[in-house]
């Protein structure tokens, strides 16, 4: 089993969009990453792959210099943003296209679109239905319990599928480290 691993281009972005977020959070997590990593994650080829043990120091830094509220909120606000560049926007048209505006909608390009990003990070699938959205990733590679911060981070990717949809929805998440589970589930609260 290789090492999860994360597109460079990713984790610059998020890098970058910490800046945008709020006047202090670059700065926080600054003080939390080590300069060696920053720079490795800044010089990386933007199409290469990082290693999780690389990246996975960076999501905590973010979890760790902003909390874990602000960077579950950073994180939701980043996704939202980056969903609409160049290589993610054709899938969430097609997804729009094929199943209309709706979280679930959302989720299925979700479980199509973290390919791009994430690499051997476990299996993925999808459970949908009207006004109801669950991913699940299984059998996560045992390396992502030495960065439990990357569950913070999924939670908020997921909850960024409800925020795109604009819907009223619940968004519920849980870890289950000794079956390597983490499963999200959203609904609709009407």
């Amino acid at each position: 089993m290789s090492e999860p691993a994360v597109r460079a281009r990713s984790a610059q972005q998020a890098f970058e969009y910490l800046a945008s977020f709020e006047p202090d959070a670059l700065a926080r997590v600054r003080a939390e990453v080590p300069d060696e990593i920053i720079k490795a994650i800044e010089s990386a080829p933007p199409t290469s792959f990082l290693p999780l043990s690389l990246d996975g120091l960076l999501v905590r830094g973010i979890v760790r210099g902003l909390g874990e509220e602000r960077a579950e909120r950073f994180w939701r606000s980043f996704v939202v943003e980056h969903v609409r560049t160049p290589a993610l926007k054709p899938l969430i048209d097609t997804a729009v296209r094929l199943f209309g505006v709706n979280p679930g909608t959302f989720f299925w390009a979700l479980a199509k679109g973290l390919d791009q990003s994430y690499r051997d990070f476990g299996k993925k699938d999808l459970e949908r239905d009207t006004g109801f959205a669950r991913f699940t990733l299984s059998d996560f590679h045992p390396e992502l319990l030495r960065f439990p911060e990357y569950f913070v981070a999924l939670r908020a990717i997921c909850g960024a599928m409800i925020d795109l949809a604009r819907a009223d929805w619940s968004l519920e998440s849980s870890v289950d480290t000794a079956a390597r589970r983490f499963v999200a589930t959203a609904r609709s609260r009407h």
